[in-house]
């Protein structure tokens, strides 16, 4: 039994709508806060067993459901009163919802859980008061989700039915654990549905947006199986249906073809192989269904700058039809007359006929009473008014407006025609000093002991054919693929890594080489795809990053760096071994540059063309001195000439 002293607490007044409260004079509207500000302080004020005891009219509830129901749409220009009084109502329905009062009902404790969502639910210090009351109060939470599936079902009207979705909506949004209650079962999804074939355009987009947010509740905490579930029953339900009435459209239709649950749920890559075939099935449904729900149409914001209207005056043909009907009709006026024209196509026999026997005329021309309109009213009016004469343009101003030769107030002799004429005159002392510093002053700007620019290195002076588009820079350029090595390594260890399904792109090695190249799926699966079709690209990057090729750190051997024509079998057979080897090795450790290698081949007339043609080193002689003979001899000797002289070293002595 409640305590007698609750009834010493003064009443609280409803908050009053918005219509309401633009007719409040200012100075009554701030006493109005000031009154509810002190009244909220006053409840806040009771002690925690007087509270608990109290009645829900008594603290309240009444006023802070009408507050938090007109207050949805909060705007920061609200004067410090009713900021203040926003926060003292925060701290009422935080102390209502926490207190162990029994007297609260579940469908109070659910609106004021809804409602203050709707208010407060973009703030953290509300995310953390929810969370809470699921933790300590989730029995009383529980019950009061409970009684508002109930409130939805039984609601009769439109406005009830809208209010109710939206409070689920809102606190399923704020505290998404709220799902795994309104989605237990098939009771409350079927209410769903007769709600949403029965109800306004309104309505059903209430509808949609509450099993979207019931279903995207239930993928964030991870209740997969209950989302298989309802997505399976609201299947099966829209088949059937569809079988009544295949053009009607269904909550499923709706949440897949007007909201992105679709793409939420393809996208959670935990279960998304195993949900496979239900994807392809949702997919299917959606491309059959789409075309009874077009996207909505967007607002023409136009700027006014359209084409212009066309003349509305009658056209000449047109005005030669009703002239003859009027003929034959003088009393129908004009006005009856195009309307008969427009309902027969403009076809003046037609209407004759049509007027010969009322009785089949259409309904709208049944009235042949209509009045005379005023066409020509309708037509812009020509402005044939004339104007006056525009002023005369202003006279043009420059810098020497206000000179003498302007205002006329120089002599005649001061005047001429031409270049001015350069007189015999003797210069006096002061002008002969200012020419002479004149002159001075000029060649001081030139220093004397400057050479001239020589030009002789200049490459358009050179007088050789340097061949610039050769590149004899021998360091590696730099690597523009950075990620070219860590791909290639990976297509040939694991090409399968390269796959397009959504298993691959789920993998932890896919995941793992996202990460150290930095590129997408589509990106890698791609690079593969083109590597697939280029063998040289692969051959070329089996050069460059095979470990078989790659130095080592061991070298056995050093290799000769001098040229050695590549010799054929017969002739190589032909020279003794070990005597033409050390031969070889002495000439080229100890050849000169410039000097002709003498004594190369052992015995008489080794090195010269001259002789038997059946005796091998005859025919190496030869051979050796086709290949200096060969195209292009002449000219490389000559482009070797040129680069010396290019780079500066400058003409050859001549002997």
């Amino acid at each position: 039994m409640a305590d007698s002293s609750d009834f010493q607490l003064p009443p609280i007044l409803a908050y009053p709508s918005a219509q309401i409260q633009n007719q409040i004079p200012p100075e009554e509207w701030e006493a109005c806060l000031d009154l509810w500000i002190n009244s909220v302080e006053l409840r806040l004020g009771l002690s925690d067993s007087r509270f608990s005891k109290a009645q829900p009219q008594v603290l309240g509830t009444t006023f802070l459901l009408s507050y938090l129901t007109q207050n949805a749409s909060f705007k920061s220009t609200r004067n410090a009163k009713e900021v203040h009084l926003r926060k003292d109502c925060f701290r009422l329905v935080k102390r209502l919802l926490t207190s162990s009062n029994e007297q609260l009902s579940a469908l109070v404790i659910f609106e004021l859980l809804g409602q203050g969502s709707t208010v407060y639910g973009g703030t953290e210090s509300w995310s953390k008061l929810i969370q809470s009351l699921w933790v300590s109060k989730q029995k009383r939470t529980r019950k009061a989700v409970e009684a508002a599936k109930n409130k939805v079902a039984e609601a009769s009207t439109a406005q009830e039915q809208l209010s109710w979705l939206k409070m689920v909506s809102t606190l399923t949004k704020s505290l998404p654990l709220v799902a795994t209650i309104t989605a237990a079962g098939a009771d409350y999804l079927d209410t769903l549905s007769e709600i949403y074939h029965a109800g306004s355009a309104e309505v059903r987009m209430a509808v949609t947006e509450n099993v979207f947010y019931s279903f995207l509740a239930l993928l964030q905490t991870k209740h997969v199986t209950i989302l298989t579930d309802n997505i399976y029953h609201m299947k099966s339900e829209s088949e059937r249906l569809q079988k009544l009435n295949p053009d009607s459209p269904t909550v499923l239709s709706s949440l897949l073809c007007s909201t992105s649950f679709l793409k939420h749920f393809v996208s959670d890559a935990d279960n998304a192989i195993r949900r496979q075939a239900l994807i392809d099935q949702l997919n299917a449904y959606r491309l059959a269904m789409l075309h009874l729900h077009p996207p909505p149409v967007r607002k023409d914001r136009r700027k006014g700058k359209e084409r212009a209207q066309e003349d509305t005056s009658m056209h000449m043909h047109r005005a030669a039809k009703v002239s003859q009907v009027h003929e034959l009709f003088p009393d129908l006026s004009t006005t009856y007359i195009l309307k008969a024209l427009d309902a027969y196509a403009d076809d003046a026999e037609k209407v004759v006929a049509a007027l010969l026997e009322p009785e089949n005329l259409p309904l709208e021309l049944q009235d042949q009473n209509m009045p005379e309109a005023d066409y020509h009213s309708q037509v812009n009016p020509v402005d044939l008014e004339p104007r006056s004469t525009p002023d005369n343009i202003s006279e043009t101003r420059n810098a020497f407006d206000n000179d003498d030769f302007a205002r006329l107030r120089i002599s005649s002799n001061q005047l001429r025609r031409g270049k001015k004429e350069i007189g015999n005159e003797v210069e006096t002392s002061d002008q002969h000093a200012n020419s002479k510093a004149a002159i001075l002053s000029a060649l001081a700007t030139f220093d004397s002991d400057d050479d001239e620019r020589d030009d002789t290195y200049d490459i358009a002076d050179v007088g050789g054919a340097v061949d610039n588009t050769v590149d004899t820079d021998e360091r590696r350029p730099p690597q523009t693929d950075v990620n070219e090595g860590v791909l290639y390594k990976t297509w040939k260890e694991t090409p399968t890594l390269f796959a397009r399904d959504s298993k691959t792109r789920a993998s932890n090695i896919r995941q793992q080489l996202k990460r150290e190249t930095g590129m997408s799926d589509e990106q890698i699966e791609g690079w593969a795809i083109m590597l697939n079709k280029d063998k040289k690209l692969q051959d070329s990057l089996q050069d460059k990053y095979s470990t078989a090729r790659a130095f080592s750190g061991q070298q056995r051997a050093l290799q000769s760096t001098k040229w050695q024509a590549n010799l054929s079998a017969e002739n190589s057979e032909t020279e003794s071994g070990p005597e033409r080897s050390n031969d070889s090795r002495r000439m080229g450790q100890a050849g000169i540059r410039g000097h002709r290698n003498f004594g190369g081949d052992r015995g008489r007339g080794g090195g010269s063309t001259a002789g038997p043609s059946g005796e091998a080193a005859i025919q190496q002689a030869r051979k050796r001195k086709e290949q200096g003979r060969g195209r292009g001899g002449a000219n490389s000797r000559r482009d070797a000439r040129a680069k010396k002289v290019g780079r500066g070293m400058g003409p050859l002595p001549q002997s």
